[in-house]
């Protein structure tokens, strides 16, 4: 009878660790980055709202392919402050899709680029500290 009792308190438990893992492994759910097109970012200036889009691509020579710049605390600071929050997933692109970053003066991703509706973008490479993004973004929509 122990060993049934110890085998039913072994399974439970590694379970809560596997229930554990899973949900704090995982990006909150209340973070969306809806995909990325040119319309829905003209779509938005249209409807008032400033655009925040994520360029990126998973073969970067980065741990994180997204540079740092999809933090929680980035994506809160553009969703308070106003901005409609898309990515642009180029892993699986042609160069004919890097076209448009290059005509807008990228030339390297991952790049966040804020598209605000009224005044110049704003962009922040891969690697630029969260606190300095937070800030740019506060800083506006006070």
């Amino acid at each position: 009878m122990n060993t049934k009792k110890a085998l039913v308190t072994g399974v439970a438990a590694t379970a809560a660790l596997v229930a554990v893992f899973v949900t704090t492994s995982r990006e909150p759910e209340s973070i969306k980055w809806i995909p990325y097109t040119t319309a829905a970012v003209a779509g938005n200036k249209l409807d008032g709202k400033s655009s925040a889009v994520l360029f990126y691509a998973r073969w970067t020579l980065s741990a994180d392919p997204k540079g740092g710049l999809a933090t929680p605390a980035i994506h809160q600071s553009l969703v308070d402050a106003g901005f409609v929050t898309m990515e642009a997933d180029l892993t699986n692109s042609s160069i004919e899709d890097f076209r448009e970053l290059k005509e807008q003066g990228f030339t390297s991703i991952p790049v966040l680029v804020l598209y605000p509706t009224a005044g110049p973008r704003v962009s922040f490479n891969g690697g630029t500290p969260e606190s300095e993004i937070v800030s740019a973004v506060v800083r506006p929509s006070r």
